[in-house]
């Protein structure tokens, strides 16, 4: 397993084994931008009890699709996905493909969870050591890691797949109202085209309410601009 403590600073040398997270030219460079990736209701309920609520085939799909991209041969070039250590003990690693995985924890408990994670501390550590490519950067939970990438100014695009009905009222893990954010400016949001979110994430998305299982919803692009 891939720790905090023994991943490159200023004053060290990467050690071979952590050298896709880190080009020492790069070092004093901006931390590059995330995607927030979620599930969503109205009310921005994004899970109940530790668990979420709903469960499709076709939204775990689109989840696993957007995430890993178009298939590639370079490892230089894989996505990554961030999470904290909740968000990882729910899932598996089907979930997310063939990606670098990141897992952002303060238990230093969380040292022992996985063999395949990098575990850091704090969501500024793991985009430090993300190196500058084509490749994209996704959060994807829990609610408190959406809460520091947004307040943190760390994201200028959020794909939510709004869950329109059920209303699953009972959720009591919310994503933040990114529209109201004391820190961030709500006019910088506009909801993108549906030709704009095929465009990014490389496939045609389903357009309009999509219900499957009884559930009806509908895929959203936000851009910061």
């Amino acid at each position: 397993m891939q720790i905090d403590d023994h991943l490159p600073t200023p004053q060290q040398e990467p050690p071979a084994s952590q050298a896709l997270f880190l080009d020492p030219t790069q070092r004093n460079r901006p931390l590059p931008r995330s995607t927030i990736l979620v599930s969503a209701t109205p009310r921005n309920g994004i899970g109940c009890r530790g668990k979420v609520p709903w469960q499709t085939r076709s939204l775990g799909q689109f989840h696993h699709r957007v995430i890993t991209g178009p298939e590639t041969s370079d490892r230089s070039d894989l996505n990554t996905v961030m999470m904290s250590n909740g968000e990882w003990k729910r899932s598996t690693a089907s979930d997310w493909g063939d990606v670098r995985s990141v897992v952002v924890s303060r238990d230093q408990a969380a040292r022992n969870i996985s063999d395949t994670s990098t575990v850091v501390n704090s969501i500024t550590s793991a985009l430090d050591r993300i190196p500058w490519t084509p490749a994209k950067i996704f959060v994807v939970g829990g609610a408190w890691l959406f809460e520091e990438a947004l307040t943190r100014d760390l994201v200028d695009r959020i794909i939510i797949t709004r869950i329109l009905d059920p209303t699953y009222d009972d959720c009591d893990a919310f994503l933040p109202d990114f529209h109201s954010i004391r820190e961030l400016d709500p006019a910088l949001w506009r909801r993108a085209s549906h030709a704009e979110l095929c465009g990014h994430v490389g496939f045609q998305v389903e357009p309009g309410i999509v219900e499957e299982d009884g559930v009806r919803y509908e895929h959203e692009m936000w851009i910061k601009v």
